[in-house]
C-alpha cells in the first residue's frame, strides 16, 4: 500500500491521540530508537492531536501511558504496537499495562514489521 496516498485520504483528527508501544531495553538504549522515529514523523504530519511513546523496559512507561493523553480534548486513543509479531505482549502485556476494559474497539492489521525473516532474528 502507498501510504502517502492514504495519508492524504485521512483527515486531521485532533481530538485522537497515538501511543506507539515498544518493548525497550534495559541494557540497549539504542532498542527505542524506531519507535521514537515513528512517533516524530507522525507528529510531524499534524494528523492526530498528540502522539506519545511507551515501553515495556524502558522510560516512558508502560503502565503510565494510561495517563499521557488530556481528556478534555482527546476522545480517541489509537494504540499501536511496534514489535517483530504478534504474541505474549501485544495479546497480553499492553492490554493489561493500559487497562483495556470497557468500550474499547480493536482493529488489528497485524504487526508493523512484516519482513518474514525478521522474527528470525
Amino acid at each position: 500500500m502507498d501510504v502517502r496516498r492514504f495519508l492524504k485520504g485521512m483527515d486531521k483528527n485532533q481530538n485522537a491521540a497515538v501511543l506507539i508501544v515498544g518493548h525497550g531495553s534495559t541494557v540497549n538504549p539504542d532498542s527505542s530508537a524506531p519507535t521514537w522515529i515513528h512517533a516524530r514523523e507522525i507528529q510531524g504530519r499534524k494528523i492526530f492531536g498528540d502522539v506519545r511513546c511507551a515501553f515495556w523496559k524502558e522510560e516512558p512507561s508502560l503502565r503510565d501511558a494510561r495517563f499521557f493523553f488530556d481528556d478534555k480534548t482527546i476522545r480517541k486513543v489509537f494504540v499501536v504496537p511496534n514489535f517483530i509479531s504478534e504474541g505474549y505482549f501485544t495479546q497480553a502485556v499492553i492490554p493489561r499495562e493500559l487497562e483495556l476494559k470497557g468500550p474499547v474497539t480493536t482493529r488489528a492489521n497485524g504487526q508493523i514489521s512484516n519482513q518474514w525473516a525478521t522474527t528470525r532474528l
